[in-house]
């Protein structure tokens, strides 16, 4: 398994992914940082180039998840990993809450430890939902979106693609965030939200 990412998110990410693979099954890459480390944590080794990947995906475990949080460095990783020959995996922690009822999960989302996922919700590829996270009922979320922790999601609101919600941020029932949109943490949000647009406070209003 590798890891897109060896900073930030990538880091939190390492013990839920060690639910499930062995240590010795996991690698990071980052082909961006200038740090020279080899090793994440001093364990894990650390892929820092294009080639070195291809060859990782060549030769071993085509999987990989993506350990970047904001929305379209999440998109542009998943792009990068499977031009490269990977193939994203699903991972739902052991610590997840997930209802039982006609939940649906896009590939390659990540689903982090105390995140409750009631029923007949759609989250889309590629989308994050960070620890402590709470989605209702009849609610979608489109892909590659950033559910940041204790986020609440309320029955049948709607989340559009590559939007980031911020830590604590509550989304009241039946309203819609559009594509590309901000929502600050801590805010409330009681009314719809364009495309392309930041809100913030309580009641959340576009950020002047």
């Amino acid at each position: 398994m590798i890891v897109a990412g060896a900073k930030g998110f990538a880091s939190e990410l390492t013990d839920v992914l060690l639910e499930t693979v062995h240590p010795q099954d996991l690698f990071f890459f980052d082909n961006l940082s200038v740090d020279g480390d080899d090793l994440k944590f001093g364990i894990f080794p650390i892929l820092n180039s294009i080639d070195s990947l291809k060859k990782a995906f060549q030769t071993g475990d085509h999987k990989f998840v993506i350990g970047a949080g904001a929305p379209r460095r999440r998109e542009a990783l998943y792009n990068l990993m499977v031009e490269n020959g990977g193939h994203v995996y699903t991972l739902i922690s052991k610590h997840a809450r997930i209802g039982q009822y006609l939940n649906r999960f896009g590939d390659g989302c990540c689903v982090m430890p105390g995140v409750t996922v009631e029923a007949n919700n759609s989250v889309g590829k590629g989308t994050l939902l960070h620890v402590g996270a709470f989605v209702s009922h009849d609610i979608t979320i489109g892909e590659f979106c950033e559910i940041s922790p204790f986020v609440k999601l309320l029955g049948a609101c709607t989340i559009g693609n590559r939007t980031a919600i911020g830590a604590g941020a509550i989304i009241l029932p039946g309203v819609k965030v559009g594509n590309n949109s901000v929502v600050g943490a801590g805010a409330v949000v009681n009314r719809d939200v364009p495309e392309n647009t930041t809100v913030v406070g309580v009641p959340a209003k576009p950020k002047s």
